[in-house]
């Protein structure tokens, strides 16, 4: 039995598939991993707009005061005057949009593997794993990357499920 991608989903693929210069390196019909970001992964950056903001990890890291802190993070602060704290929770829902099916959710951790994600999405859209892929960022998710490896705290819109 063949399944074809939905025409929605396709668009979104093939639009996803242009925007990202790894595809276009590779040549056609290539799947490129997603790339290991070259931003920071933790501490304290400065945005455009001047502001500081906290890049969450699954550490405990100092929270500086007049810091940004991005929604859900655990944040311990402390009465006895030693410095506050944050941290991406251990276990956190992952909320994504699928256009044709409705919200996705799916308790993750940083060990989360993208196959186990694909899996969840593919229960909940109702096909065979074979006929869903991941893409995030604009790049086909390898099976063995994890949620941590892919830095999908805070991002979960940048995540799309591609039914074929």
């Amino acid at each position: 039995m063949s399944v074809r991608p939905s025409s929605g989903a396709a668009e979104r693929l093939r639009l996803a598939r242009e925007a990202n210069p790894l595809e276009r390196m590779q040549g056609e019909g290539a799947a490129p991993a997603y790339p290991t970001s070259p931003r920071p992964t933790k501490g304290v950056v400065r945005t455009e707009a001047g502001e500081l903001v906290l890049l969450p990890c699954y550490e405990w890291q100092e929270l500086p005061e007049g810091v940004s802190v991005p929604p859900g993070l655990d944040i311990e602060m402390p009465l006895d005057g030693k410095p506050r704290q944050a941290r991406i929770p251990p276990r956190w829902q992952l909320k994504v949009s699928t256009a044709e099916h409705g919200f996705w959710r799916h308790e993750v951790t940083k060990l989360t593997s993208a196959l186990e994600l694909r899996q969840g999405a593919a229960m909940h859209v109702g096909l065979p794993l074979d006929a869903v892929l991941l893409s995030f960022a604009g790049a086909l998710v390898e099976d063995g990357a994890t949620v941590e490896e892919l830095g999908l705290f805070g991002r979960e819109r940048e995540l799309l499920v591609v039914t074929q």
